[in-house]
Parts: structure tokens; sequence; C-alpha cells
């Protein structure tokens, strides 16, 4: 566990902050000089070989891992997407293939409430407890691991036509499919009864 002071606190730029955490959950202190100061307790994750060295992603971020790749291949779809038409194949397909190498920046592993998961810009973490905040380790590892499973996701376990007919069906690549197709979530499991979710795309 570490203390951090409220003028430190900005350099962390990794720190992930609860949804309750903003401005009453700050340890107010008097430091030796008799300064007043704020602590924040953070803990950065314990990362194992497997999490550092692995070149595949590890089976227990996996379920996170298949809805963030949802998650950035609607967002993608929804960019590109024309009001009047149909993509063609290739453009859809090039859109996948952009996708998978370059989307998946900023992501890493955070410590909260226990335990490591899966972290980054499109999960939302709803409990994280009041007064704590986490450390996300990442690195470029992260993103590769990603872009493997989206690899996977589109041209292996679901399809490059399937998932784009399934956007056009559904009007979002909807996460249901980590259930339903790449079978890479379980439901009714530990983990996905906690309370976390992939932000979906504002419509």
């Amino acid at each position: 566990m570490t203390h951090v002071s409220s003028s430190l606190f900005a350099c962390l730029a990794l720190v992930l902050a609860g949804n309750a955490l903003a401005k009453d959950k700050w340890e107010h202190k008097v430091d030796e000089n008799g300064k007043q100061v704020q602590s924040l307790q953070i803990q950065a994750p314990s990362m194992t070989e497997e999490d550092q060295y692995g070149y595949t992603m590890p089976d227990q971020y996996r379920c996170d891992s298949c809805k963030v790749v949802a998650y950035h291949l609607n967002e993608a779809l929804n960019r590109r997407q024309p009001k009047n038409r149909r993509l063609q194949e290739w453009e859809y397909h090039e859109l996948f293939d952009e996708t998978c190498k370059g989307a998946f920046e900023g992501y890493g592993v955070a410590f909260v409430n226990g335990q490591n998961m899966l972290s980054g810009p499109a999960i939302k973490r709803d409990n994280i407890e009041p007064g704590m905040g986490a450390i996300q380790m990442g690195g470029e590892t992260w993103a590769k691991r990603l872009g493997e499973i989206c690899r996977k996701f589109v041209y292996e376990k679901i399809g490059e036509d399937e998932v784009y007919e399934h956007f056009r069906s559904q009007g979002k690549v909807s996460s249901d499919l980590c259930f339903s197709g790449t079978r890479d979530c379980k439901a009714g499991t530990e983990s996905t009864k906690k309370s976390k979710k992939i932000e979906e795309t504002k419509e």
C-alpha cells in the first residue's frame, strides 16, 4: 500500500480513480515541516511472469479483453459507416485490420479491490472502493495481446462478414458476442457478476 501526497499525485498519469474518489476521500495530514498535505491510498498490481512476459493474453483477462475488442470495433464502424449505404466488403475488412493493429494503446493491469483486472480507456470500474485508487501497469505488450484477441475475434471466431452483419442487424457490435460467439466470457461466472462493464457507445 502506498500513500502519495497531493503535490505528487498529479504526476501519476496512470492512476485510476473510482467514481466516489473525488473530493472528500483525501486524508488530510500535517507533514514534518508543519505543512498541510493530502494523501490518497493507491495500490500497484503484483505482476506475474505471465502478465509481464507472455505473448498471449492471460486467461483471467480474456473476457474483458473480448469486450474491449467489441467496443473498439463498434466505435470504428460507427465512425466509418455511411448513412445511405452499406460498407463495401473491402472497406470493412480494411477497417478491421486498422482497428486490430492500432486501437489498443493505453491498456494494462490495475489492482482493484484485491485482484488484478484489465484496465484502460474503454473499461469503467464501478467497484473501486471510496477513498481508493489503482495504478495501471501497461506497455506495448498489452496492445499487442489485445490486437491478437481482435484478430482472432474477427477472422477466426466470428468472421469478417459476420461481424459486419451483426453490426448492421443489431446497430452495434455487442459484447454479447463474447458469450455466444467467441466463448471468451461465460455467463454466471464470478468475474461477470462483478459490477464492472465496458462502456457502451452513446447513440
